[in-house]
């Protein structure tokens, strides 16, 4: 049986590793700052939501843990459902990196 973590939202950072510097093929990374806890993950399945506009719905599946301790470390399932925004530009140029906003949900489930 699965339980979800419920997190409160200003003590999560989340971010994407370059995939040439991804471990495991692992690029989604989330930090628990109270406790330091890391979990990264790949993307199992992909659901596109239905306005064009927004990024693609995520079941992440966990690849790494930082540790045996702390928040995320029984984590084993991410969702990322309910978003808005976070499309990349249609055309980049050059080497420099681009942040795109977006707003969602994440579910963490151990």
């Amino acid at each position: 049986m699965n339980s979800m973590v419920y997190v409160k939202r200003d003590t999560v950072q989340h971010y994407f590793l370059d995939p040439n510097v991804a471990i495991d093929g692992a690029r989604a990374t989330w930090k628990y700052d109270p406790d330091g806890s890391i979990v990264s993950g790949k993307a199992l399945i992909k659901k596109d939501d239905p306005n064009p506009n927004n990024i693609q719905w995520l079941k992440v599946g966990i690849t790494q843990h930082s540790g045996n301790t702390g928040f995320f470390s029984n984590v084993k399932t991410v969702l990322r459902v309910n978003t808005e925004g976070g499309m990349p530009p249609a055309s980049c140029t050059g080497n420099s990196t681009i942040e795109v906003k977006y707003k969602t949900d994440y579910l963490f489930f151990q």
